[in-house]
């Protein structure tokens, strides 16, 4: 991981925040994926499964947001912490609301969730950088753990299987040679990825397809975003 050299986050000094880190040499998988051969892009992705796999085996006595310590600022369970999130994150009101009542509704799914892990939450396209070494592509570093909380592992996997260009055969044989999912990990996967469609919601047509999808699957029905 990059070095931190200054962050303040107040501001208290200046009218912005910063973060100061050293450099670490790589591109963002968006353009270096374009330069792979298939061989190279499958073996891309099997390095991102082992360690995703790796940054799960990061354990929390509870579920919850993290401190700048890393320790998890209020312990609660699966559930109650993926409710405060949902909260903060989703901000239309009605579409807020619509989603804490499919929780409530499928709460029982999350009972058995016990294994709290340090969760990225933003495994998009451009937190990926690679580096050419040696004639091969290696995953030099994973960026943008400002959003990441004490959570569950399948929360990450759940977004990777929604997103187009972020899932491989090979990632999830990588994954699961390491961590194994826990039972009821399906049912579960739709909820994590209508939360997502929710937080980010855009009246994009791939946008509005993937949310409609998401809730002809799980039963339920939301407006237009608002």
């Amino acid at each position: 991981m990059p070095e931190i050299l200054g962050v303040d986050t107040s501001y208290g000094r200046y009218p912005w925040r910063y973060l100061v880190k050293t450099h670490i040499a790589g591109v963002e998988w968006v353009q270096v994926r374009q330069q792979m051969s298939a061989r190279e892009r499958a073996h891309a992705f099997w390095q991102l499964g082992h360690v995703l796999a790796e940054l799960h085996y990061i354990h929390f006595d509870s579920f919850g947001e993290l401190t700048a310590d890393a320790e998890v600022e209020h312990g609660q369970s699966c559930l109650e912490a993926l409710q405060a999130r949902s909260r903060e994150r989703i901000r239309p009101p009605v579409m807020r609301e619509r989603f804490l009542e499919l929780l409530e509704q499928r709460s029982a799914w999350f009972e058995g969730v016990k294994r709290s892990c340090l969760t990225h939450e933003d495994l998009h396209q451009h937190n990926l950088i690679f580096d050419h070494q040696c004639d091969a592509w290696r995953l030099a570093t994973i960026l943008g753990f400002d959003k990441g909380w004490a959570g569950h592992g399948e929360s990450d996997l759940a977004r990777l299987a929604l997103w187009r260009g972020m899932s491989h055969p090979l990632l999830w044989k990588a994954y699961h040679g390491v961590e194994r999912p826990e039972p009821g990990w399906r049912e579960r996967r739709p909820v994590y990825q209508l939360l997502w469609c929710l937080e980010y919601a855009r009246e994009t047509p791939v946008h509005l397809a993937d949310t409609s999808q998401l809730c002809q699957q799980l039963g339920v029905r939301f407006e237009r975003f608002e």
